[in-house]
């Protein structure tokens, strides 16, 4: 992060520059926040991965993806389908590492049961 040194201490800005490898905890507005139907109705699809991928809400998504009972389709850059026991394990396994690796404490239980 960088400060602007034009203002005392207690009055600088922070900006930050946001990639996708790295976590960012702002809310800024994301691409499935303005058609959630399309990240719930549209599968495996390559293209809302990669919009997910460089979303500076990554790991905040998966994080909402555990907490989130029954949660399905593409989250965090993760399908997570509405059945297969398995798909679904392995689904939310890979979007409980992204949610730690965003500083995000979810604990092993969290949503691991199928989508009713």
């Amino acid at each position: 992060m960088t400060a602007a040194h034009t203002k005392p201490l207690g009055q600088r800005r922070l900006s930050a520059t946001v990639t996708p490898d790295r976590p960012h905890h702002s809310a800024p507005t994301s691409p499935c926040l303005a058609d959630p139907d399309r990240w719930v109705e549209g599968g495996d699809d390559p293209e809302l991965k990669a919009l997910c991928r460089g979303c500076p809400r990554r790991w905040l998504c998966a994080k909402d993806a555990l907490t989130t009972p029954g949660a399905e389709g593409v989250w965090s850059a993760v399908y997570i389908p509405s059945e297969g026991r398995r798909a679904r394990n392995t689904a939310l396994r890979q979007l409980r590492s992204l949610a730690t690796y965003g500083g995000h404490n979810v604990g092993a239980d969290h949503n691991l049961a199928p989508s009713p």
